[in-house]
């Protein structure tokens, strides 16, 4: 069955709600579920000469490198380094226990080599260049830069042009020159936030379902959540959520959190009103890694502007499951050109998507974001979360940890969303 809290909590402690917030997770791992291998060097080409030396980190915060066993291509090494004999590509990880790592690629060259320090830029954002020798030593004051066949001033560049841009150094006076490198310089897209506040019984809620449809089929750039209300998919922090963006009755649908979308949700002009800003260039972009270990879920999200982060904002992260089938009431099964004509009512299998079931940050309102620079990475990392207490067992349902994503919107003070992104679980998305 689906591990809740029931409603007595939120009767008792009306006062208490946004205290309580963070028992929402009270199953949360607290102990280790995955570990990363990280190598003391960041870029992923690097010389023959050098030597590589690895630590190995549980999510639970303890060094593991001495109890690990770490592999360069599948076989055990010994100890935490490694120094190379020929050229070629490598991959490393780390095991303990049942717990695999993620893979750190490297690519080894025998010649002076070129590093560029960020290989995917937002507008006018500083992108730096060097020239490393095979021991990794610096000979940055020996090169000149070309991009993109031009000869820059200095070991830097900026541009407010998107594109994908190459770069090779030039040394020995002209005689020597490394392998070309690309970089990409990005303009961020807005992904909208499209909440759905539902429940399987209630029969006119299938016309926001089938504007969900409608609105995926038009654009990428939709991040959908269902907020489900006094049903078996209720999500505990709905009753907040209402209250926060003045829902009183079902269905109602709410583009980035505060704007109500018109009666019929699945008319042209609320689906045209939805999608106003889908896709459009913004400051913000929004990455996200993410990965499972059985039925333990980590997630790490990473925030960057072309312009200031101020802490008036907030970091709003929710997991939400897709293939959930439950009957759910139709109250157009006697109107044709409905979608959902004749299709009964109830519709007995009817395929619940986006269903929102917990909340990372633990307000689910969001959790402030401290001020961050222009072009500055801010990163937040959360706890492992067990997927298998979100688990259904009435026919036909089966548990799948697959099933499940993570969505991740910016807002404003005034709660308005500013951009967001989804991921399925086990995957990452980087900034776009």
């Amino acid at each position: 069955m689906k591990f809740i809290f029931k409603g007595f909590l939120l009767a008792l402690f009306s006062l208490f709600v946004v205290a309580c917030s963070a028992d929402y997770l009270g199953n949360r791992a607290n102990t280790l579920s995955s570990i990363t291998i990280k190598a003391n060097v960041e870029n992923s080409t690097i010389g023959i000469d050098q030597t590589l030396e690895f630590t190995v980190e549980g999510n639970d915060g303890e060094d593991y490198t001495s109890q690990s066993i770490i592999s360069v291509n599948g076989v055990p090494i010994e100890g935490n380094s490694f120094s190379f004999e020929e050229s070629g590509e490598y991959e490393f990880t780390a095991t303990y226990l049942e717990f695999n790592s993620n893979p750190l690629l490297f690519n080894v060259v025998t010649e002076r080599f070129l590093t560029v320090d960020n290989s995917k830029a937002l507008r006018n954002q500083t992108i730096n260049f060097k020239l490393l020798n095979p021991d990794g030593t610096d000979a940055t004051d020996e090169a000149e830069f070309y991009v993109d066949g031009t000869l820059i001033e200095g070991t830097s560049f900026t541009s407010d042009i998107a594109g994908v841009y190459s770069v090779y150094a030039v040394y020995d006076e002209g005689l020597s020159q490394t392998d070309e490198s690309t970089f990409e310089v990005f303009i961020p897209k807005r992904k909208i936030v499209y909440e759905d506040y539902t429940g399987a019984w209630c029969g006119w809620c299938v016309r926001v379902t089938n504007a969900v449809r409608l609105l995926k089929e038009q654009s990428d750039d939709v991040v959908v959540v269902a907020i489900h209300n006094n049903d078996v998919m209720a999500f505990e922090g709905e009753a907040q959520l209402a209250d926060q963006f003045g829902v009183s009755g079902y269905p109602a649908a709410k583009i980035n959190r505060t704007l109500t979308a018109p009666n019929p949700e699945d008319g042209p002009s609320s689906i045209d009103l939805a999608l106003t800003h889908a896709g459009e260039d913004t400051d913000l972009s929004i990455a996200v890694n993410t990965t499972l270990n059985g039925d333990n879920l980590n997630v790490e999200v990473k925030l960057i502007s072309e312009n200031a982060i101020p802490s008036t904002s907030k970091l709003v992260v929710y997991i939400y499951q897709n293939g959930l089938i439950f009957p759910q009431t139709n109250y157009y099964v006697n109107t044709p050109g409905s979608p959902y004509y004749q299709m009964g009512n109830p519709i007995p299998d009817f395929v619940h998507d986006d269903v929102l079931e917990a909340s990372l940050t633990t307000n689910v309102l969001g959790e402030s974001i401290p001020s961050t620079n222009a072009f500055e990475v801010y990163s937040r990392t959360f706890s492992a979360i067990n997927l298998s207490q979100f688990a259904y067992t009435e026919s036909p349902n089966t548990y799948d940890p697959t099933r499940f994503g993570v969505a991740v919107y910016v807002v404003d003070e005034n709660n308005n969303a500013l951009n967001a992104q989804h991921v399925k679980v086990g995957q990452s998305v980087n900034f776009e």
